[in-house]
């Protein structure tokens, strides 16, 4: 697995021994409500402690596998995105490992997102207002659900939450 450490004085001659303990190897997979695998969800993981990230890509059958973490990590913070699905803009999923193994499968179902399409106008002339920032949520956030409005003032804003939102 990775080791890192930090060296704060270097003098003419310094010695530092590194200890490699095996690396861990994750298993993921990303499910639908359904049970289908969904291809092309970005999976990162990430080891706090260790500022350790890890990015992937789920392939035809919904995974993605992680080599080289550190033995020692025991929970990975996970955030799943997919433009069709309800993404996670935080790391709010947990990889817990197991104690002992070396190799461990995990999976984390999304749930099949929304789309909202529509068109800005000027409420003075009543015509398309193209470059209008268009997102969903209760509060301004970069990671929300968004899109730009096109010249002909159109929008569609994918990945959004089921049920009742504001726009």
């Amino acid at each position: 697995g990775r080791e890192q450490q930090t060296i704060k004085q270097i003098e003419t001659f310094h010695e530092k021994e590194i200890i490699l303990k095996p690396d861990r190897i994750l298993h993921v997979k990303v499910i639908d409500e359904g049970g289908k695998p969904i291809v092309g969800a970005g999976v990162d993981g990430l080891d706090q402690p260790r500022t350790d990230l890890r990015q992937g890509v789920t392939d035809a059958n919904g995974a993605v596998t992680f080599s080289g973490i550190h033995f020692d990590a025991f929970m990975l913070g996970a955030r799943l995105s997919h433009p069709d699905y309800v993404s996670g803009a935080t790391f709010d999923r947990q990889i817990m490992t197991p104690e002992d193994a070396r190799e461990s499968a995990h999976e984390f179902t999304l749930i099949r997102a929304g789309s909202i399409t529509g068109t800005v106008k000027s409420a003075a002339s009543g015509e398309a207002l193209q470059g209008a920032r268009v997102l969903v949520g209760d509060q301004y956030s970069d990671a929300a659900p968004q899109d730009w409005s096109s010249h002909e003032g159109t929008f569609t804003i994918r990945g959004v939450r089921p049920g009742s939102v504001t726009v």
